[in-house]
């Protein structure tokens, strides 16, 4: 239709004989105007959508408004959004927690794809307040989704850059993330019950790697991102590093000097050049010199 609806426009009934804004090739009178909404057309020509809205809707709205008050400090214009919260959560994250709630709820698989692909929930009561231009979209989605069953194909695919095998191998990698996190989290241990520095330093690292692993894991259930790499990389030096400990418990020595080095409490080697050499942390009480290097 058009541009938010402006109160003072003088807003008049779509004539009848017109062709139906719905696109059906139909006129208005034999098409929506049977419908449980109305078109009305401006002064300009602007052709508008109007609906009564569901009283449940009202606390919502009213709340709405409120936060956008403590926001902003005015109230709501005409040509404000109603829900101007949106850009708070990605597009792709909305769809994620959005299609989460809808299985638990025992939602069709195809009325999920077919609301994902045109934005539209239809029941029986909705349908009434469609445009037959829109139904057919919504239909049309779930032909799609058939469509896309019927070769073998997994159809929530097309709204991610993988092809349908390329999808069926990260659903696996995903699964395969949630063992490796579940294991990981058997393998924590109360701090308090460790009796050397070897233990609490592993201790550390595989809560670091936990938490990454929490991440690629949202990262590649939303959407896919580089930084996934770069998280991967670190998680497989924790992994090291957790084998140095476990191999070599004194080798938790460097460790605490990475991190009083990180904290102020060791200063840098200086070269013979008055360059500071990063490689190299000193203990200020003896003056002994522990490189960070060693823990590759």
């Amino acid at each position: 239709m058009s541009a938010p609806r402006n109160k003072k426009a003088k807003h008049s009934p779509y004539p009848v004989n017109e062709p139906c804004p719905c696109g059906s090739a139909l006129t208005y009178g034999r098409c929506c105007k049977r419908k449980s909404f109305k078109f009305e057309v401006d002064g300009r020509g602007n052709v508008y959508k109007k609906l009564k809205l569901n009283p449940r809707l009202k606390p919502l709205l009213e709340d709405t408004a409120l936060r956008f008050r403590k926001m902003f400090g005015r109230q709501p214009r005409p040509s404000d959004p109603v829900v101007f919260e949106q850009h708070l959560s990605a597009e792709d994250d909305y769809w994620q927690h959005a299609s989460t709630a809808a299985r638990a709820a025992g939602v069709q698989e195809e009325l999920i794809f077919a609301w994902r692909r045109s934005g539209f929930i239809v029941g029986q009561h909705s349908r009434k307040l469609m445009p037959e231009n829109e139904y057919e979209e919504w239909t049309d989605a779930i032909d799609e989704y058939f469509a896309l069953k019927e070769t073998g194909a997994d159809p929530f695919h097309v709204f991610t850059y993988l092809s349908d095998k390329e999808y069926d191998h990260y659903k696996i990698l995903v699964q395969r993330l949630d063992h490796a996190i579940i294991a990981l989290g058997f393998a924590l241990t109360d701090p308090k019950r460790f009796k050397d520095s070897a233990s609490y330093f592993r201790y550390l690292l595989i809560g670091r790697s936990l938490r990454s692993l929490r991440t690629i894991r949202e990262m590649y259930t939303t959407r896919y991102d580089d930084d996934c790499l770069s998280i991967a990389r670190a998680v497989y030096e924790a992994y090291l590093r957790m084998k140095l400990l476990r191999l070599h418990p004194a080798s938790a020595e460097r460790f605490e000097a990475m991190l009083a080095h990180k904290v102020g409490a060791y200063k840098t080697k200086v070269k013979k050049n008055g360059q500071p050499d990063y490689g190299v942390c000193i203990d200020p009480q003896n003056r002994k010199g522990i490189q960070d290097r060693d823990l590759q």
